[in-house]
Protein backbone atom coordinates (compact mmCIF):
# COMPACT_ATOMS: atom_id res chain seq x y z
CA UNK A 1 0.00 0.00 0.00
CA UNK A 2 2.75 2.44 0.94
CA UNK A 3 5.85 0.91 -0.60
CA UNK A 4 5.86 3.36 -3.50
CA UNK A 5 6.67 6.10 -1.00
CA UNK A 6 10.05 4.55 -0.21
CA UNK A 7 13.31 5.80 -1.69
CA UNK A 8 14.43 3.76 -4.69
CA UNK A 9 17.56 2.60 -2.88
CA UNK A 10 15.49 1.11 -0.04
CA UNK A 11 13.04 -0.83 -2.21
CA UNK A 12 15.51 -3.64 -2.94
CA UNK A 13 16.37 -3.84 0.75
CA UNK A 14 12.68 -4.18 1.54
CA UNK A 15 12.30 -7.03 -0.95
CA UNK A 16 15.30 -8.81 0.55
CA UNK A 17 13.87 -8.44 4.04
CA UNK A 18 10.42 -9.56 2.89
CA UNK A 19 11.81 -12.65 1.16
CA UNK A 20 13.78 -13.60 4.26
CA UNK A 21 10.64 -13.20 6.35
CA UNK A 22 8.54 -15.24 3.93
CA UNK A 23 11.04 -18.09 4.23
CA UNK A 24 11.59 -17.92 8.00
CA UNK A 25 8.87 -20.52 8.68
CA UNK A 26 10.31 -22.76 5.93
CA UNK A 27 7.10 -22.38 3.92
CA UNK A 28 7.29 -19.87 1.07
CA UNK A 29 3.56 -20.18 0.47
CA UNK A 30 1.64 -19.30 -2.67
CA UNK A 31 0.03 -16.38 -0.82
CA UNK A 32 3.47 -15.05 0.16
CA UNK A 33 4.72 -15.48 -3.40
CA UNK A 34 1.74 -13.49 -4.66
CA UNK A 35 2.42 -10.76 -2.11
CA UNK A 36 6.04 -10.56 -3.26
CA UNK A 37 4.86 -10.16 -6.87
CA UNK A 38 2.43 -7.46 -5.76
CA UNK A 39 5.24 -5.67 -3.89
CA UNK A 40 7.37 -5.67 -7.04
CA UNK A 41 4.48 -4.31 -9.11
CA UNK A 42 3.66 -1.63 -6.54
CA UNK A 43 7.27 -0.45 -6.36
CA UNK A 44 7.80 -0.91 -10.11
CA UNK A 45 10.90 -3.05 -9.57
CA UNK A 46 11.81 -6.61 -10.40
CA UNK A 47 13.34 -9.20 -8.14
CA UNK A 48 15.48 -12.20 -8.89
CA UNK A 49 15.40 -14.52 -5.89
CA UNK A 50 18.82 -15.86 -6.88
CA UNK A 51 20.27 -12.38 -6.26
CA UNK A 52 18.59 -11.94 -2.88
CA UNK A 53 20.83 -11.24 0.10
CA UNK A 54 19.93 -13.92 2.62
CA UNK A 55 22.04 -12.36 5.38
CA UNK A 56 19.10 -10.78 7.16
CA UNK A 57 21.37 -9.17 9.77
CA UNK A 58 23.20 -7.26 7.04
CA UNK A 59 19.94 -6.24 5.37
CA UNK A 60 18.49 -4.99 8.67
CA UNK A 61 21.67 -3.08 9.50
CA UNK A 62 21.54 -1.30 6.14
CA UNK A 63 17.85 -0.53 6.57
CA UNK A 64 18.35 0.88 10.05
CA UNK A 65 21.00 3.26 8.71
CA UNK A 66 19.33 4.25 5.45
CA UNK A 67 15.56 4.27 6.06
CA UNK A 68 13.65 7.23 7.45
CA UNK A 69 11.32 6.78 10.43
CA UNK A 70 8.31 6.77 8.10
CA UNK A 71 9.93 4.13 5.87
CA UNK A 72 10.60 1.99 8.95
CA UNK A 73 6.92 2.14 9.87
CA UNK A 74 5.96 1.24 6.30
CA UNK A 75 8.37 -1.71 6.43
CA UNK A 76 6.91 -2.95 9.71
CA UNK A 77 3.34 -2.62 8.42
CA UNK A 78 4.05 -4.36 5.13
CA UNK A 79 6.09 -7.19 6.67
CA UNK A 80 3.35 -7.90 9.18
CA UNK A 81 0.91 -7.99 6.26
CA UNK A 82 3.17 -10.47 4.47
CA UNK A 83 3.35 -12.64 7.58
CA UNK A 84 -0.42 -12.71 7.87
CA UNK A 85 -1.12 -13.18 4.14
CA UNK A 86 -1.20 -16.98 4.29
CA UNK A 87 -3.41 -16.99 7.42
CA UNK A 88 -0.55 -18.55 9.42
CA UNK A 89 1.25 -16.00 11.58
CA UNK A 90 3.55 -18.34 13.47
CA UNK A 91 6.03 -17.88 16.30
CA UNK A 92 9.07 -17.57 14.01
CA UNK A 93 7.41 -14.84 11.97
CA UNK A 94 6.41 -12.96 15.12
CA UNK A 95 9.96 -13.22 16.47
CA UNK A 96 11.26 -11.90 13.16
CA UNK A 97 8.86 -8.92 13.33
CA UNK A 98 9.82 -8.27 16.97
CA UNK A 99 13.46 -8.18 15.91
CA UNK A 100 12.64 -5.60 13.23
CA UNK A 101 10.61 -3.51 15.70
CA UNK A 102 13.43 -3.52 18.23
CA UNK A 103 16.16 -2.75 15.73
CA UNK A 104 14.15 0.07 14.13
CA UNK A 105 13.23 1.37 17.60
CA UNK A 106 9.54 1.29 16.70
CA UNK A 107 7.18 0.78 19.63
CA UNK A 108 5.76 -2.70 20.06
CA UNK A 109 2.28 -1.14 20.31
CA UNK A 110 2.62 0.04 16.72
CA UNK A 111 3.21 -3.56 15.62
CA UNK A 112 0.24 -4.76 17.64
CA UNK A 113 -2.00 -2.11 16.07
CA UNK A 114 -0.78 -3.13 12.61
CA UNK A 115 -1.74 -6.74 13.38
CA UNK A 116 -5.25 -5.70 14.44
CA UNK A 117 -5.83 -3.48 11.42
CA UNK A 118 -4.44 -6.05 8.99
CA UNK A 119 -6.55 -8.81 10.53
CA UNK A 120 -9.65 -6.71 9.88
CA UNK A 121 -8.41 -5.85 6.39
CA UNK A 122 -7.87 -9.50 5.41
CA UNK A 123 -11.22 -10.45 6.89
CA UNK A 124 -12.98 -7.74 4.87
CA UNK A 125 -11.06 -8.73 1.75
CA UNK A 126 -12.24 -12.33 2.19
CA UNK A 127 -15.85 -11.15 2.64
CA UNK A 128 -15.64 -9.09 -0.52
CA UNK A 129 -14.19 -12.03 -2.45
CA UNK A 130 -17.01 -14.29 -1.24
CA UNK A 131 -19.60 -11.68 -2.18
CA UNK A 132 -18.24 -10.93 -5.63
CA UNK A 133 -16.67 -14.23 -6.60
CA UNK A 134 -18.75 -16.63 -4.56
CA UNK A 135 -15.61 -18.15 -3.01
Amino acid sequence: MYLGMMKESNKKLFLELAYNLACVDEDYSKAEQEMMKAYCAEMQVSMDICDTNCDVEEVLKQMKEECSDVEKKIIVFETIGLSMADSVYDKREKEFIDKVLNLFEVEKEYGEECEKVLDKYFSLQNRINRLVLGN
